[in-house]
């Protein structure tokens, strides 16, 4: 069903609906090297967000200005990791790629689309002193294994990965990310389109509904529907006024 999967293999990718009705925690997810060299898992985490929706102002929590761990540590026993913390401002549409290493969080007023590499290996930085209403604590906070898989200096990733390309044979599809882990696309059906593919693919419904016609059957899709199209599937329609993110490897 998936490329280069054994049946015993983890789903290869993970895809979230996240609603940030208040800023999430500060945090930073590790890379292939060091998910095996810090945490014996077999991947890191790198992932990405598509903006769904946004107050107006809203922004996300991307990256750092400390130019070493010293420096961060520094700041950190100084409670002063505000001030290190960069943020970008975010509108419905855009495409925000967060490889492992880079600090991150969604800030409040934001719904996105997160789609990431399979793992749940999560350290946190920083959670705005919330207390957890099951425990009645502070969240925990990990403060020296994220510095240990954080980027110093902070890297950016490199703007031709999310530069969009649109498709020569079949304008109705625009390439938006094309990262080592995973490939998104965004789907503009009016009227009519037919996907050719020769990998598996997870598609989100994000705006409008539609048909989807494979196998000489048809589904009713809408917003907010999640479905995989797995790979011997080679050719399907979509029908209708809608839009579809397709993520695969």
């Amino acid at each position: 069903m998936f490329d280069n999967h054994r049946p015993d293999q983890s789903f290869p990718l993970l895809v979230k609906m996240l609603d940030a009705q208040q800023s999430l925690s500060i945090q930073v997810h590790p890379n292939d090297e060091n998910a095996r060299k810090f945490f014996a898992e077999p991947n890191g985490k790198t992932e990405c967000w598509y903006i769904l929706a946004a107050k107006p102002d809203s922004v996300a929590y991307y990256g750092h200005q400390a130019q070493s761990a010293a420096e961060m540590q520094k700041d950190i026993k100084n409670h002063q990791l505000g001030s290190l913390l960069t943020t970008i401002k975010v509108k419905p549409g855009d495409l925000i790629y967060v490889p492992a290493g880079i600090l991150h969080a969604l800030g409040a007023g934001i719904v996105a689309l997160e789609i990431e590499q399979s793992s749940d290996n999560t350290l946190r930085f920083y959670d705005f002193a919330r207390i957890d209403p099951v425990t009645g604590k502070q969240r925990p906070i990990q403060i020296d294994k994220a510095i240990a898989v954080t980027n110093f200096p902070n890297h950016i990733p490199d703007e031709k990965l999310i530069q969009p390309v649109v498709d020569f044979d079949n304008p109705a599809i625009t390439s938006i990310l094309r990262s080592p882990y995973f490939q998104i696309s965004r789907i503009k059906v009016v009227g009519k389109t037919q996907i050719t593919h020769q990998h598996y693919s997870i598609n989100v419904v994000t705006e409008g509904s539609g048909t989807l016609v494979c196998d000489n059957q048809e589904y009713q899709i809408e917003t907010g529907m999640t479905f995989i199209m797995p790979t011997p599937i080679k050719n399907y329609w979509f029908k209708g006024n809608l839009t579809i993110i397709q993520a695969n490897e």
